[in-house]
């Protein structure tokens, strides 16, 4: 009898479930969006009930149109975007909808957080944490604020609605600001300086961990096999790195998506920790991710919209084509990609992109290059503050849409000055099915998962001539932004 796992990935703009065997075979997998709501300018809601009609409509969609029974799948594992706080009463009721990661509505939280947690906190305190947001909630709806008994990430809302556990894993719990990363635990002194209950917090346990068994409704509902063990699972971001491989300390992870975020792998937490990066645990045990993010998709569609038109169909292709006939460092024009603000390594919500050092002899070409280069020039500071952690980076392997194109993973490989190799399966789906893999038993361990499931498609070697001309660029690059970032301009 065939024994698969079943990874379901709760993303920002949809649902993934991947059907998986213990040899890393995909072996059916399918989607289904749902929709974001911007109540005001800066907010951003979701609907919980929503991701698990997709997970509804996605699996019903496999066993649909496969030959797969509900018996060939034994385990089940689950990640989710991160900092997107699910608040239920004690019925297990959602008393409004969920505020996602990319909210923006807490800054006079975090401003209040920023100072009275200044001994407390040493990563970037930002609106886009789950404790801004729980903060934001009590101030400003104290009626629903006083019916909140659990509050729940959002694969531990499809977890709960499928098993009625109210866990969550170490991975998700530490980027909310209101966990201890080096304790595994929450953090006393911040939930009493915050006022949080931590009684509506859920029981934090190992990724791995068997957390609920699938009930008899949600197994008739999805088609699936009642009592079928379900892992704690894990964010997406340490779904993403183990689907990816990376599992061992000094190894790298860059995902280029809507956001371009970047992962060290350390096994053993810095001696002083710096408002320059986040850390957050990884689902391997003894393993903490150092975490940044800058601008990377989203700056690449606002130029596409910006200067092609909204009407304008730009592919991969068509931006390698306009960019490549132009040498590396576009003749001097530099592109800084910070449209909204920067967090990590800098923080600056002021800070502005721009285009500098344009002359008569630029054509539009230079200005599709210019991005893909500014964009890698900030990575590359990334990675500066990776290398001042450990300079001992074993791999880097890089996943995400901006990968597909050639011309910029030859950019970015030649401006970081590493050798850069591209993983066969990307999606974090993939890795939260190796999870309930390792759970049950099909693994015997996480280097097991890796060693037989993940496999590397690509590897883009740097070139040393291309390498000194960007090592040059980056230094004006970075005097530059120095400059602006001095500057305050809206």
């Amino acid at each position: 009898m065939p024994e698969y796992m079943l990874g379901v990935d709760i993303g920002t703009g949809s649902c993934k479930a991947t059907i998986l065997s213990n040899e890393g075979n995909i072996i059916a997998t399918c989607s289904n969006k749902y929709n974001t709501h911007y109540p005001k300018r800066g907010w951003a809601e979701q609907n919980p009930q929503d991701w698990y009609q997709a997970l509804k409509r996605s699996l019903h969609h496999i066993f649909d149109n496969t030959g797969l029974k509900k018996k060939d799948i034994v385990s089940i594992g689950i990640d989710g975007m991160m900092n997107s706080p699910v608040f239920l009463d004690q019925e297990g009721r959602i008393l409004r909808s969920t505020i996602i990661w990319m909210d923006q509505r807490s800054e006079a939280q975090v401003k209040w957080l920023k100072k009275n947690l200044k001994n407390n906190i040493k990563f970037p305190i930002t609106s886009t944490t789950l404790l801004s947001k729980a903060m934001w909630l009590k101030e400003n709806q104290p009626g629903i604020w006083k019916k909140v008994w659990k509050i729940l990430l959002p694969k531990d809302f499809i977890r709960f609605k499928l098993s009625n556990s109210f866990v969550t894993d170490f991975s998700d719990a530490s980027a909310t600001h209101l966990f201890d990363v080096e304790k595994l635990t929450w953090s006393d002194e911040i939930i009493g300086i915050t006022g949080i209950d931590k009684k509506k917090l859920p029981e934090a346990v190992s990724s791995t961990e068997i957390a609920g068994r699938l009930s008899k409704g949600p197994a008739e509902e999805l088609g699936l096999q009642e009592g079928t063990p379900i892992i704690a699972g894990c964010s997406d971001s340490a779904s993403d790195n183990l689907t990816a491989g990376v599992i061992y300390a000094n190894q790298c992870l860059i995902r280029l998506g809507t956001c371009g975020a970047l992962f060290m792998l350390i096994d053993k937490l810095p001696a002083g920790q710096s408002e320059r990066y986040y850390i957050i645990v990884h689902s391997v045990p003894d393993r903490w991710m150092i975490h940044l993010a800058t601008p990377a998709g989203l700056a690449i569609e606002w130029f596409k919209q910006a200067f092609c038109g909204q009407d304008s169909v730009i592919t991969n292709e068509t931006f390698d084509a306009r960019a490549k006939g132009i040498p590396p460092g576009s003749h001097g024009l530099i592109f800084h990609p910070y449209l909204s603000g920067e967090h990590t390594p800098r923080e600056g919500f002021d800070l502005r992109g721009d285009f500098v050092g344009i002359n008569h002899k630029h054509t539009n070409d230079h200005f599709f290059r210019a991005v893909l280069e500014g964009i890698s020039f900030s990575i590359k500071e990334c990675f500066e503050t990776f290398e001042e952690i450990n300079p001992q980076i074993k791999s880097i392997r890089a996943v995400g849409g901006g990968m597909k194109s050639r011309l910029w993973r030859e950019i970015l490989t030649n401006i970081i000055g590493k050798e850069m190799e591209l993983p066969v399966f990307e999606d974090p789906s993939f890795g939260s099915g190796l999870l309930g893999g390792i759970g049950v038993g099909l693994f015997e361990d996480f280097e097991d998962a890796v060693k037989k499931c993940v496999q590397i498609k690509e590897r883009v070697k740097p070139d040393k001539s291309i390498q000194i001309k960007y090592s040059e660029a980056f230094d004006l690059y970075k005097n530059v932004l120095d400059r602006l970032q001095d500057l305050l301009w809206i």
